[in-house]
């Protein structure tokens, strides 16, 4: 039993979740992969960088240099970008959810 009232609900992904004891009976385990990228937009924010990094040329010739490059991407990254991935989490959501009813 955790502190205030509270207990650690096992998860499938063997992680815990800190839920109060009315709610742990009640949460039902989702059945799917523990780390989906469906629900992970900053994977994407990843993808962008890493394609972006790729693409640049010369290779970084040290880790000085690489982390210069990443910072600047990443400081660069279009607002645009955020706001899609944040106005699709509803539909993201919804289509795990849909998935999970399947199982």
């Amino acid at each position: 039993m955790g502190g205030s009232g509270t207990r650690s609900c096992g998860r499938t992904d063997h992680e815990s979740c800190e839920l109060s004891e009315h709610h742990c009976g009640s949460v039902a385990p989702l059945h799917g992969p523990p780390n989906s990228p469906d629900l992970n937009p900053l994977d994407h924010v990843w993808d962008v960088m890493e394609r972006q990094l790729r693409a640049q040329t010369p290779p970084c010739p040290n880790i000085s240099t690489l982390r210069d490059r990443c910072l600047d991407i990443w400081y660069n990254l279009s607002p645009v970008m955020y706001q899609k991935l944040v106005v699709s989490m509803p539909r993201r959501v919804a289509a795990v959810l849909k998935a999970n009813a399947l199982l």
